[in-house]
């Protein structure tokens, strides 16, 4: 007899069993839909929920009753409806994981919103298509072809419904995985998906590296596989449905995303874990990833279990900070950190992540600290010392360090954009802290000891600017007649003078002209490299300030420093305080006095001076580096038309209007003390005069009462509003009391006034008596008496103001116009090339003249043998030091270095390079290689930027180097992100080009001559019947092709790296190759071995982990095989310098380190016994494998292209079949059989190898021909 409570639950499941088949009641969907029965803890509770209350509130029992009643009030769902497909088109839906919430979704909204629901198919059915009609499908399947099969029935007939997955698919790996079973090689990506969907799903086939299925692991992440019987059913469902909601289809690729790593950390035991973990906490699912994953995410934070054990434990845990690192849980990561910095303290990326993590929660103090110790260890991140420097220079007392720390970081840090960046701030901040104790000094009075602090600053400045900013080299000849002018632009009538009248004048002349504020004088050093001249007017000297004089002058450019008043010479300026008359408050007094040594040091820093008069000129003569001092009269240009023109028109026939106008407030004093007197007693004398003044005139007690008589302008800095009031004057005065200051001050006022032939009443300063004769075109007057007399001479007889009136616009026209301008400046700047027209557009800060347009030149102008200079030649990579990336680049630096060391009597050499990270796209800067310029460009970060073959935008930037330096001969070499634009320009030029075919960029879509399904494909010389990438349309593929041809095809030579891809361009239907083959450079050091604490034999790849250098058929040969006595480390450049992790490929350990130094090359291949070079794409050289042979090391290269023409099978080496992993998986094999042989090294060669000296004698052979011949 059954007790009473297990009679209730019998009798709860017969009623259960019974009711839910009849009311079609689904409870796994109905506590997951509707959320309020997530307490119900059986079956049976919701159902009896259901039937005492779901059904009459209108709840669906089962997702096919909700979709059926979804479809009675929104319309039937579309026969050709397919649930994952839906989710799949709509990254808002993907985390739908239920099989009826897709369906629900497009009822409720979806076809409302009009959202597609298939995928389209059309590109695939289109290559299916291709496929089953192709040759290829015949010969392999011998069968007739099927006209009614498709793609998706294909598809569907493989149980799939949805094409997401075919994302992952990458043919070569799942050839090479899948090798073993498959009938052929597949000819095609279509093929591959097409053998995997016949024949592979069933065996269970990985369809790319990594995405291996586990069933059992695959079982446990999905909520209801009871209907998935078999294995297949699985791999089915996760196709189909898992990878759209983001399941992952094995434990690796799972791992990856919780701690970043496929392998399963030995430290942790699920066993111990679960065990503790049950007594504080719900039992995790089911499996060890997800035990792990709990203690990653909950266990970790929440319950402080100490449960790891092992060597691995400081890996991981760094693993479990960067996990909540990312997920912004700062707290949980900066424990994790410290965890793992207690076990090894002496790992730098800790010390900087901890870093990072305590920035994030604003305990920058200890941040700082954290990448300071970062910093002092072995693989410190650029980032340690940008972050270290910049925490330092937040505090004032710390300055010192944080320049300490910028100048141990310059030489290995100076070429990042960001790096530059963090330096100009804190040079800037350490200049602040100059001047405010200088300040500080000022208002103690102590003016002399400031000015000399301020003077050391600069100098401790500009020593900071050369060691953390690498000033350029000379650039050689600039013709392109272009003027910088680099200005202060605070005061209107001075920048109206010497900043757009100056404009005005050079365009008049013939040059161009680019006005930069000083403000924005830290991005003028692209106008500077365009520049023929750049003129500093007025400018202060700053760091920013300093730099672009001391860049300018390293380029060669000439510097002028243009000033109008004696601002910089602390004798003379200010004039005292009590000159103003309450004008200037105390504290602007002392910034007056602050600036002179400023003005001064930027002034000493320039080549030439460049003066409004002749006075100034004496004063800042002996200040400039020659010595030299040119006078430019402040004077009238094109603007002054309109006023010269105008009839004279007073404004009073009766009354005269005596007009006096100051823009400055230091002149007040002149004025009450020289001019009031007079003009009280020419109101007193004669009632028919009344005064204008203009600006900033203090009027005392003394003319109150007069004030009917004076009339207030105020201050206005329209010039033409200025003009248009002088003009009905009568008499114009200009008062200063004699000192050096005023002698230096230009003729404006007098100007201005004899433009409208107003006659004037001056002080006889040295400028004005240097200008002017007194009584033909003004009168002079010093003293008060003087004043009053030539004022009311003037003020009373109209004959003598119209004469000397008359006389003075005869002077002004005459001396003073742009003809006269335009004979002073061809004495100062260097001549212009006449075929390039002048433009001047003005924005509101900056004033650009249109850039050269492209000028043909003869080839008789070029370097030639024998020529007056010697010939000029034009380098050009992608890449250049400190940016050495790529193979192509080693070979271009070592070529140059060559260049220099024996050529440099034969040659002028320059660099063209993009300047990598750059955020300023298209803008220059020069720096230099070993006193070589290097010009850079900023390419655009963009969707393949290296495919893309042309870019117009580059075209000024590259015009106007090449018509600066004028190459008689340009070397391109890899010119991608540069692209083909830079080519063009030579050609437009005239200019002859050499071109070195590295890779496959010229002659194919892809660079490495193999496709996105690692398929090879060498061109033909017929672009029509060669394959092109499924990334663009083909007819641009195509376009791309021949354009490109047409620059090779105008090259003098096509020079290829190896005999071998000659070929391979000749093949491709180039002409005129010539192989020039590269050579090993010296490595610099001897090498000593490193010690073998393992006793296995030590592999390298150096290559990348990428396909086509061979990364993944290694991996792939490893995992599938036990090789007990093997090790391996691999260099993934997508990591920073001094990143080290550890994996196990089947049971060879693998260490993954990150970018490695060229200058510790030797350092890496010390540590292996060796090399790997399986590499699928044809190598135009392969630099790594002749340098680790010259370094005694074994070589494993591939059988294509060049990579492996000095290995001797057996010998020094191996080189493999790369098609399958058959051969490498046989050489690997007979090295873990035979550790010993291979751990002692090969024989000693005997042959040469070619070297890179013997390479750099050709390319100087093949210069000379070429420059002969030109």
């Amino acid at each position: 007899m059954l007790k009473p409570t297990k009679l209730i639950s019998f009798t709860k499941a017969k009623v259960y069993r019974k009711s839910h088949k009849s009311l079609g009641f689904d409870p796994r969907f109905y506590k997951s839909y509707y959320k309020d029965t997530d307490g119900f803890k059986s079956d049976y509770e919701l159902l009896r929920h259901y039937v005492q209350h779901g059904k009459r509130e209108g709840r669906s029992p089962s997702s096919e009753a909700l979709i059926r009643r979804l479809e009675s009030d929104y319309g039937a769902l579309p026969n050709d409806f397919v649930p994952s497909q839906y989710r799949l088109l709509h990254g808002d839906l993907s985390g739908m994981q239920e099989p009826w919430a897709p369906a629900e979704h497009y009822l409720r909204f979806g076809r409302k919103e009009k959202r597609e629901y298939r995928v389209d198919l059309s590109h695939l059915e289109e290559e299916f298509r291709d496929f089953i009609y192709s040759r290829a499908f015949s010969t392999t399947y011998g069968s007739k072809t099927n006209a009614t099969l498709t793609f998706f029935k294909v598809l569907r007939s493989a149980g799939l419904t949805t094409p997401g997955w075919i994302a992952k698919f990458n043919l070569y790996e799942f050839t090479t995985l899948n090798e073993n079973w498959l009938p052929h090689r597949p000819f095609s990506r279509m093929d591959g998906l097409y053998l995997f969907l016949t024949d592979g799903i069933e065996r269970l086939a990985p369809v790319a590296l990594g995405e291996a299925f586990e069933p059992t692991f695959y079982r446990q992440h999905v909520q209801d596989s009871a209907g998935l019987r078999t294995d297949a059913d699985l791999y089915r469902d996760w196709l189909n449905r898992g990878i759209g909601v983001g399941i992952r289809g094995n434990e690796q690729t799972a791992l990856r995303d919780v701690i970043g790593d496929g392998q399963f950390p030995a430290c942790f035991d699920e066993h111990r874990y679960r065990k503790v973990i049950g007594k504080v906490s719900k039992q995790p699912a089911p499996g060890r990833y997800n035990a792990l994953k709990h203690y990653v995410t909950i266990g970790f934070a929440l319950y402080d279990v100490k449960i790891l054990d092992g060597g691995t434990v400081s890996a991981f845990v760094e693993r479990i900070a960067e996990y909540h690192l990312a997920r912004a849980n700062l707290d949980i990561a900066l424990k994790a950190f410290d965890r793992a910095l207690a076990l090894n303290p002496g790992l730098s990326r800790l010390h900087h992540r901890r870093g990072d993590c305590l920035l994030a929660v604003g305990r920058g103090a200890q941040a700082t600290e954290s990448f300071l110790a970062a910093c002092g260890l072995p693989g410190a991140s650029l980032w340690s010392h940008i972050h270290a420097a910049n925490g330092l220079a937040k505090d004032p007392a710390r300055i010192e360090e944080a320049i300490a720390r910028l100048l141990a970081s310059a030489p290995t840090c100076h070429g990042s954009p960001a790096w530059r960046m963090t330096a100009r701030s804190i040079i800037e901040q350490l200049f602040q802290c100059a001047s405010e104790t200088a300040f500080a000094l000022h208002r103690k009075g102590d003016r002399a000891v400031a000015d000399t602090l301020m003077e050391a600053a600069l100098d401790r400045t500009g020593e900071l600017i050369r060691a953390c900013d690498p000033l350029p080299a000379t650039l050689g000849r600039r013709a392109t007649g272009h003027v910088v002018l680099v200005a202060n632009r605070d005061l209107p009538q001075c920048d109206y003078y010497r900043v757009q009248q100056r404009a005005i004048q050079l365009i008049q002349g013939g040059w161009t002209v680019e006005v930069i504020n000083q403000r924005d004088a830290s991005s003028a050093h692209p106008a500077i490299d365009r520049a023929s001249a750049v003129i500093f007017y007025r400018v202060a000297a700053s760091p920013i300030i300093l730099h672009a004089i001391l860049y300018a002058r390293a380029l060669g450019v000439v510097t002028l420093y243009d000033i109008d008043d004696l601002i910089f010479d602390a004798r003379f300026y200010p004039e005292p305080l009590t000159t103003y008359e309450g004008q200037v408050t105390e504290a602007e007094y002392l910034g007056l006095q602050f600036g002179v040594p400023l003005f001064r040091y930027a002034a000493r820093a320039c080549d030439i001076g460049l003066t409004s008069t002749a006075a100034l000129a004496e004063h800042l003569g002996p200040l400039v580096r020659s010595g030299q001092c040119h006078i430019l009269r402040n004077g009238l240009d094109t603007r002054n038309d309109r006023f010269l023109a105008y009839p004279r028109k007073p404004f009073s026939e009766t009354i005269v209007t005596v007009f006096y106008g100051s823009a400055t407030k230091a002149h007040s004093q002149d004025f009450s003390g020289l001019i009031a007197p007079a003009l009280l007693q020419l109101f007193a004398q004669n009632g028919r005069v009344r005064l204008a003044v203009a600006g900033y005139v203090p009027l005392d007690r003394r003319f109150d009462p007069y004030r009917e008589r004076i009339i207030r302008l105020g201050f206005n800095a329209d010039v033409m509003s200025y003009w248009e009031v002088l003009s009905g004057a009568d008499i114009n005065i200009a008062v200063l009391s004699r000192n050096p200051a005023t002698d230096a001050k230009s003729e404006i006022k007098w100007l201005e006034a004899a433009m409208f032939g107003i006659p004037s009443v001056v002080s006889p300063t040295a400028t004005y008596r240097d200008a002017l004769v007194d009584g033909e075109d003004a009168i002079f007057a010093e003293t008060s008496e003087d004043w009053a007399r030539a004022l009311g001479r003037l003020a009373s007889d109209a004959v003598l103001r119209d004469r000397i009136g008359a006389q003075a616009r005869a002077k002004a026209t005459r001396d003073y116009g742009l003809p006269a301008a335009a004979e002073v400046l061809k004495r100062i700047f260097p001549a212009r090339d006449p075929s390039l027209p002048p433009r001047l557009a003005e924005t509101a800060n900056r004033t650009t003249a249109s850039l050269p347009e492209p000028v043909k030149r003869c080839r008789e102008r070029r370097g030639a043998p024998g020529a007056a200079r010697k010939p000029r030649i034009l380098v050009v990579n992608v890449y250049f030091p400190p940016h050495t990336i790529g193979g192509a680049t080693r070979v271009v630096r070592d070529n140059i270095d060559y260049f220099i060391d024996h050529a440099s009597d034969e040659f002028e050499l320059v660099v063209l390079a993009s300047d990598d990270r750059s955020e300023a796209t298209y803008e220059t800067r020069v720096d230099s290689y070993r006193g070589v310029p290097v010009f850079r460009i900023g390419s655009p970060a963009e969707a393949n930027m290296d495919w893309r073959p042309f870019n117009d935008a580059m075209a000024p930037a590259i015009e106007v180097l090449m018509q600066q330096f004028d190459p008689d001969l340009v070397h391109f070499h890899c010119i991608q992100r540069l692209t083909g634009t830079a080519v063009d320009v030579a050609a437009r030029l005239d200019i002859p080009y050499l071109v070195t075919c590295h890779d496959g960029w010229w002659i194919s879509d892809f660079q490495f001559l193999y496709d996105e399904d690692g398929d090879l494909h060498a061109p033909s010389p017929d672009p029509l019947a060669d394959r092109y990438s499924r990334s663009f349309p083909t007819i641009l593929s195509i376009a791309r092709r021949r354009r490109l041809a047409r620059l090779l095809d105008g090259a003098e030579r096509v020079l290829c790296v190896s005999d071998s891809f000659a070929e391979i361009y000749r093949v491709a239907g180039v002409r005129n190759v010539l192989a020039v083959p590269n050579g090993i450079p010296a490595l610099g050091k001897t090498m000593d071995r490193t010690p073998n604490a393992s006793g296995r034999v030590r592999l390298g790849h150096i290559g990348g982990r990428t396909s086509h250098k061979g990364a993944t058929l290694i991996e792939i040969v490893l995992r599938r095989n036990a090789f007990h006595n093997l090790e391996l480390t691999l260099v993934d450049h997508a990591w920073t310098e001094g990143h080290s992790d550890t994996e196990l490929w089947g049971e060879t350990p693998v260490t993954i380190v990150g970018f490695i130094a060229q200058d510790k090359i030797t350092d890496v291949y010390a540590g292996l016994d060796v090399l790997l070079a399986p590499s699928i794409w044809p190598e135009s050289f392969g630099l790594v494998t002749r340098e680790a042979l010259a370094c005694g090391l074994w070589v494993v290269a591939s059988d294509r292209g060049a990579i492996g023409s000095d290995v001797v099978e057996g010998v020094n080496g191996f080189v493999v079949d790369v098609s399958s992993a058959d051969d490498l998986t046989r050489v690997l094999s007979k090295m873990n059989a035979n550790a010993e042989t291979y751990l002692a090294g090969p024989p000693v060669a005997t042959n040469e190898m070619r070297t890179s000296a013997d390479q750099c004698r050709d390319l100087i052979a093949c210069y000379q021909g070429v420059l002969s011949s030109s």
